[in-house]
């Protein structure tokens, strides 16, 4: 468990902190592995959960939300907005084969046009299939100069 958000919102204080939680070994939560925790607004409230199930209901794949009670050291914090990580498991429950997953790389830009693309999972992409992770990436990049 630690700390997450590039936003202030995400680290005001230890209550209203976000969190990314990686479960190591063979449990699972509700058969995710990862997952992140935030306060409801800085997922939208209702929108990001509703926009969720319609994508999984077209049959696209998209992370799992629900709300959750969050205790800390027993302390109840109130409601929280639990959202699953993109990674195999993700995919994997949405009855899909694992293939690569890119998101922005944030600290460069967060616009298409402007940003690098940035691999999940890549040593197991590099020392796996480094042909397909490439071929991937050379298709996301094309996106780019077609959109200028």
């Amino acid at each position: 468990m630690k700390s997450k958000g590039d936003r202030e919102i995400h680290r005001k204080d230890l209550k209203k902190m976000s969190f990314k939680i990686d479960i190591r070994g063979d449990d699972r939560y509700e058969g995710m592995e990862e997952f992140s925790i935030q306060m409801p607004v800085i997922r939208n409230y209702t929108y990001e959960l509703f926009g969720s199930k319609v994508l999984s209901k077209e049959k696209i794949i998209s992370p799992r939300h629900k709300y959750i009670r969050l205790f800390l050291n027993g302390e109840y914090l109130g409601i929280r907005h639990l959202e699953e990580g993109l990674g195999r498991e993700l995919i994997e429950s949405s009855s899909r084969r694992y293939g690569p997953i890119f998101s922005l790389k944030e600290d460069i830009a967060v616009t298409l046009g402007e940003t690098q693309f940035d691999l999940s999972d890549s040593k197991y992409w590099i020392n796996n299939n480094p042909l397909l992770a490439r071929e991937a990436l050379t298709i996301l990049e094309s996106t780019k100069i077609e959109n200028r």
